[in-house]
């Protein structure tokens, strides 16, 4: 598959991810935090840059989550719970990613 084909079949994926707000909040030492739907986004967005360097070098690969579990990640409110799923889905998928880097599987 080409950069192209890969994008376009994440394309509904990336939508729902890119509907979460990227709020944040400044400190009092002046440095701007992510909130919780922001850490969130930033997570599921490594996941599916993993699940699309896995597709560009035809690996295979579980899905990470089905379109009803994506579909409640996404949807407020952003828990310690979401972000916790988020946090392990982002570290499985790197690990796979970094596996099928290693067998010489990756072409981008």
């Amino acid at each position: 598959m080409t950069t192209e084909e890969v994008n376009h079949q994440y394309q509904p994926i990336d939508q729902l991810i890119d509907s979460i707000p990227e709020d944040t909040v400044t400190g009092e030492d002046g440095v701007e935090y992510g909130k919780p739907g922001f850490l969130l986004k930033l997570r599921l967005m490594m996941v599916i840059h993993h699940c699309k360097n896995m597709k560009l070098s035809d690996t295979e690969f579980p899905p990470p989550f089905s379109k009803s579990e994506l579909a409640e990640l996404v949807a407020k409110p952003y828990t310690k719970a979401k972000l916790k799923r988020a946090k392990e889905l982002q570290e499985r998928y790197r690990l796979l990613d970094d596996k099928a880097q290693k067998k010489g599987d990756r072409v981008a």
